[in-house]
């Protein structure tokens, strides 16, 4: 785990500065009133040429609409649970209120949001594993293992610790301040590898209990530790929706760019055939 942490964390930071690079080439700085955003099209363009710009599109794309499924099928499940509400209309109902949040509330008024579900689902998770630790469930990294089957778990650990379709928004958030970027893509991404550290312990010591391979959350969720399952549910609600978050802005910034770049192009193409029009280009011929 430390090896992908590691690996993605370097991944951003250079994600970072290719973005602050082009922003300072492109003379954009921190006191523009409007949130100008960088999209990964964009510095892939830039760095790879149209192709490259092409690729990262498609696969941005891809990745942004996949995960959005994921989140919204994971919501509605966990809602069901708590409420009582049919899946499709939970989900429905969970991604349209953080759809109109970041539409209508703007990049700051989502960050106040997601800072609140953030702290709140970091408390919730410290709760948890208090719990957990206090019926015997943790044994730290101790015990034998099967370092076989850990290939198969990389492509969890990394979707777990991804955060880098937000990179670009959290650039133009802070006004491309390297130092302020460094500092919150390294303290960021500490958080949930410190949080994933702990509760693999924890995952370790119940399996070591149960004496056969389960789902931890299936034993905290049991009889015998009766309301740790809204616990686990309300976090995992918060872990969905904080997640959506950040798939949503960085999409919504991404499209928003494109647009403009469209019309922007539009509007030049339509000059050219107004000048061409009016200007007609002379003849070299003589009479």
């Amino acid at each position: 785990m430390i090896v992908c942490w590691g690996f993605l964390l370097v991944e951003a930071l250079l994600l970072v500065e290719i973005n602050v690079g082009l922003r300072r080439m492109r003379g954009k700085n921190e006191d523009e009133s409007e949130l100008e955003v960088i999209s990964i099209r964009t510095m892939a363009q830039e760095t790879l040429g149209d192709w490259g710009g092409t690729l990262a599109t498609i696969t941005y794309v891809f990745l942004g609409y996949t995960s959005m499924i994921a989140y919204s099928s994971k919501s509605g499940e966990i809602l069901f649970h708590l409420v009582n509400l049919p899946e499709s209309v939970s989900s429905c109902l969970f991604t349209t209120i953080f759809t109109m949040l970041i539409s209508v509330g703007g990049t700051r008024a989502t960050d106040q949001v997601n800072q609140w579900l953030t702290a709140s689902m970091i408390g919730l998770l410290l709760a948890i594993e208090v719990i957990a630790v206090a019926f015997g469930g943790w044994s730290g990294l101790e015990g034998s293992g099967d370092w076989g089957k850990v290939p198969a778990t990389i492509p969890v650990m990394i979707f777990a610790l991804v955060y880098h379709d937000l990179a670009p928004v959290l650039c133009a958030y802070l006004g491309g301040d390297l130092k302020r970027l460094r500092a919150s893509v390294l303290l960021g991404s500490i958080v949930p590898l410190l949080a994933l550290l702990v509760w693999d312990a924890i995952a370790l010591g119940l399996s070591a209990q149960a004496g056969q391979v389960v789902d931890p959350v299936e034993l905290l969720m049991s009889e015998r530790w009766s309301g740790v399952s809204y616990l686990v549910e309300v976090f995992s609600l918060l872990a969905v929706a904080t997640s959506l978050i950040g798939t949503l802005l960085g999409f919504l910034e991404f499209f928003k760019e494109q647009l403009k770049n469209l019309s922007r192009d539009s509007k030049a193409t339509r000059t050219l055939q107004v000048n061409f029009f009016f200007c007609p280009p002379r003849s070299n011929s003589t009479s």
